[in-house]
């Protein structure tokens, strides 16, 4: 029942932030958001993210998605990944399209593998759990693509389990 008020609420956050975006916008003809579909920390493991702000400063940045963890023995374990933070872009593009981004965002940074042997069945299971913690980035945006490289920071990882994918995160994105 928590796992649900949950993602209701995050998904009730991630709509009420559109709705202003959209407001926002209609008022002028600049485009100040962004929506970008990718894989990474920004995008809650595999999902989408909205940025809102004007890609010269501050940009607020929110991300909502899903880890698919494939499990032959369970049936799948879906889990919802989140992020949110602040980007700040530099004035100064590395070239034409290109603009190189600092950003603080906090949500879903790592997950967790538990190999286990399952007592009654006697069968090998595994269990993975999401992480939440800190990510300072740096990447660059381009004219419709996001590449980000984060290290992780804050989160702890449980006794007798094990992280994967490795310390140092990649994210990759396309905007629209």
């Amino acid at each position: 029942m928590k796992f649900f008020k949950v993602v209701s609420l995050l998904l009730a956050v991630c709509f009420a932030l559109t709705c202003c975006v959209f407001a926002s916008s209609s008022k002028s003809k600049v485009k100040d958001y962004d929506f970008g579909v990718g894989v990474g920390i920004p995008y809650g493991g595999i999902g989408a993210n909205v940025e809102v702000g004007k890609d010269n400063g501050t940009v607020f940045t929110a991300g909502l998605g899903f880890m698919p963890f494939n499990d032959a023995t369970t049936g799948g374990n879906t889990q919802i990944g989140w992020s949110t933070g602040l980007r700040y872009y530099f004035k100064q593009p590395v070239t034409t399209g290109i603009k190189w981004r600092v950003s603080l965002l906090y949500g879903t940074v790592a997950y967790t593998e538990n190999v286990y042997t399952n007592q009654v069945t006697g069968g090998t299971e595994r269990q993975y759990q999401l992480l939440t913690g800190f990510a300072p980035m740096v990447g660059i945006k381009g004219q419709n693509w996001d590449l980000d490289v984060a290290y992780p920071l804050g989160y702890t990882i449980p006794n007798g389990v094990m992280e994967r994918g490795g310390k140092i995160k990649v994210s990759f994105g396309f905007r629209f």
